[in-house]
């Protein structure tokens, strides 16, 4: 599933490799999810946030980042249950179907 970018945003920058990604800064519309995925595609972790901004928060991961790899930060919409699933969350997409993430590198 996927949901309307609604003044979605997050910013990341390249970070040490490790068992957390810190975000910059994350606005959600909605409680939400910032989730990593490596560069197959995998999801190595999810955080869990309320409505509204915040700023240099933590998410944890189940898998660590590897330095001289490259990540990208996704956000998703609860869907209720408050707990991620990528198949019943609902991933943020902006009206011409990009996606309202970012990109960062581990050293």
């Amino acid at each position: 599933p996927v949901a309307p970018a609604d003044g979605e945003s997050v910013t990341v920058e390249d970070q040490a490799a490790g068992m957390s990604v810190m975000v910059t800064s994350v606005t959600l519309s909605q409680t939400g999810w910032i989730a990593v995925k490596d560069d197959h595609g995998w999801i190595l972790g999810a955080g869990r946030f309320d409505a509204g901004t915040s700023e240099n928060v933590s998410v944890p991961l189940l898998r660590g980042t590897e330095p001289g790899e490259r990540y990208q930060v996704l956000l998703y919409i609860d869907d209720g249950d408050r707990e991620f699933d990528f198949q019943k969350d609902s991933l943020v997409i902006e009206g011409g179907g990009a996606v309202p993430g970012a990109m960062f590198s581990a050293q």
